[in-house]
């Protein structure tokens, strides 16, 4: 999840916020491998078929997977016409001053923009588990449904230490190519004015605003 229950109430500057914290993956990312972080410590729900109903395995077995969240956005779900509706409504709800509304769909969206993937929990095996800040590599995977395109990542492995000691020491600015004074929103968003309205959405122009990681890059080429 993007937030917790708590007194805070997303707006829109706070989502700009989140969004700026994020990397990015495009349509054209896929088949590169990255680095990036885990976001929480997973879900574990069923494997459900077509039809929703549990999968088994060769065994009889109901199978479970567990979904984890990352730090990364998916540029194909930030342009998805439903994403976007999600993002006006919210946006439309901060105008009415209806800020729970506008929580509600903020968070909505962040959670639909975020990309995520999954790990089968195989019974009888060890099974991969990630969790919380973990640094990861997988191959970036660009996958059609019937509901359209998503990003999401396979192959996911745990960074060694020794690796990650390599790649950890860049800062925000050289990671999304914006400046050491502040992030700025404009890299994502249409800048919101003090009059903002709800047609003043975000433009989700993001390319060129992250490179990939590849294999032996260095801190200053991450």
């Amino acid at each position: 999840m993007s937030t917790q229950t708590s007194s805070f109430k997303l707006d829109a500057k706070a989502t700009q916020k989140i969004i700026a914290k994020r990397r990015i993956f495009r349509a054209a990312d896929a088949g590169t491998i990255f680095k990036f972080d885990i976001q929480g410590n997973g879900t574990t729900i069923p494997v459900l078929n077509k039809d929703k109903a549990q999968v088994n395995d060769a065994a009889g077995l109901p199978l479970y997977k567990t979904i984890y969240n990352t730090n990364v956005n998916s540029h194909v779900a930030m342009l998805n016409p439903r994403n976007q509706a999600i993002l006006r409504e919210a946006m439309v709800a901060e105008t009415a001053g209806n800020m729970e509304l506008a929580h509600e769909k903020f968070n909505e969206y962040l959670n639909a923009v975020q990309v995520s993937f999954s790990v089968i929990l195989n019974n009888g095996r060890t099974n991969p588990v990630f969790s919380k800040g973990d640094l990861v590599k997988g191959k970036v995977q660009l996958i059609t449904t019937d509901n359209g395109q998503l990003l999401t990542v396979e192959n996911v492995t745990a960074v060694r230490i020794e690796e990650a000691s390599s790649t950890m020491s860049f800062n925000l600015s050289d990671l999304m190519g914006l400046s050491d004074e502040k992030p700025s929103a404009a890299d994502v968003f249409t800048p919101l004015t003090e009059g903002a309205t709800a047609e003043d959405v975000f433009t989700l122009t993001t390319e060129d605003v992250f490179t990939p990681t590849t294999e032996g890059a260095t801190a200053e080429g991450a």
